[in-house]
């Protein structure tokens, strides 16, 4: 297990380059709401061109919706998604576990290697998120390595607790699936190969072995907020049905035109805002994955900044008429 000491000294450093070269997704119909709004949170900050795989369904709400710059590759469908499910992942991999499509679904998640290969096809490197991340700034980091990771176990913002690490990292990898950087062309191919014959836990358990042969730096911890951030503050549920401050409070978060958490200023938000969606899946509803979202929205409801104001506004428009988000924060999506 790797040090947070050796972690911090391999983070990317903060600069004023433009960011990646390109930034690349993967949606379907399933996450078609969220993933507009993950482009639509890259543009506001971001001109570099979004590489998308996506669904026919998907590929004419982007067009409807007039994004600049961002290309589409259709090549999710059921007999696609059939030859993945059914046919690699039938008993092709030793330690495929039949359960992992029951919480994610595995002929998405084995996907992204190939939309990394589509924005490669025409530039140096790209950042691959997945599409139910929301960026409130710019990515400002340095990329100045041949791969780059989110090791999200080591980024919550309290001490470390190891013993927790140890299990969590074990169990699902050290680093998350969600937010990958590459400039390696080749890196896919290990990438695709290693979920195939090495994974316990999807794409995401084998990136723990990606330094043996890459050169490898890691996101610092805000560049994206996701629920393992709140591990370390106890049962948050009683924080719910609770006006937000309540829970900004326990943190230790603020919310000044932006959200600032232990170690600096959030990039960007990681959580399901369709939390419908993920129940209609089958999947588990994360109660924290609320909490995040009502931070979420009263941040862009009370910042002064013109890009959060059209983040809300889209939101209003155009996501919230088309998600069933279980809760809502009234008193920012109305204002």
């Amino acid at each position: 297990m790797l040090s947070i000491d050796e972690i911090r000294s391999r983070e990317y450093k903060p600069g004023n380059n433009p960011g990646p070269e390109s930034f690349c997704t993967i949606i379907d119909v399933k996450g078609l709401w969220e993933g507009m709004f993950s482009i639509y949170s890259i543009r506001k900050f971001h001109e570099q061109p979004i590489y998308v795989i996506c669904d026919k369904e998907t590929e004419d709400v982007i067009k409807h919706l007039g994004f600049k710059n961002v290309y589409t590759k259709l090549s999710v469908n059921k007999e696609s998604n059939k030859k993945i499910l059914h046919g690699i992942f039938k008993g092709g991999a030793d330690k495929y576990n039949e359960d992992w499509h029951f919480y994610h679904p595995i002929e998405l998640m084995f996907r992204k290697p190939d939309v990394v290969d589509f924005a490669l096809s025409e530039n140096s490197n790209t950042l691959f998120v997945d599409g139910d991340i929301y960026y409130v700034k710019p990515t400002t980091v340095v990329y100045d390595s041949e791969v780059g990771l989110y090791p999200q176990c080591a980024n919550y913002f309290l001490n470390s607790n190891d013993l927790w690490r140890e299990q969590m990292e074990a169990k699902y990898g050290v680093y998350t699936g969600s937010m990958v950087y590459t400039n390696r062309k080749d890196f896919t191919d290990w990438w695709r190969e290693t979920t195939i014959n090495d994974s316990v836990y999807y794409e995401q358990e084998n990136l723990s072995r990606a330094d043996k042969v890459y050169d490898v730096k890691f996101f610092p911890a805000t560049e994206q907020l996701q629920s393992y951030h709140f591990q370390g503050y106890g049962d948050m549920s009683k924080f719910m049905e609770v006006p937000c401050d309540l829970a900004l409070d326990h943190t230790g978060w603020k919310i000044d035109n932006g959200l600032h958490v232990q170690a600096g200023e959030v990039t960007s938000f990681h959580f399901h805002l369709d939390l419908g969606g993920v129940q209609d899946r089958g999947q588990e509803v994360d109660y924290k994955a609320k909490i995040l979202g009502r931070m979420f929205l009263t941040m862009l409801a009370d910042s002064e900044k013109d890009e959060h104001k059209d983040m809300l506004q889209f939101y209003n428009d155009h996501i919230r008429v088309n998600i069933n988000p279980e809760c809502e924060i009234k008193e920012a999506v109305n204002a």
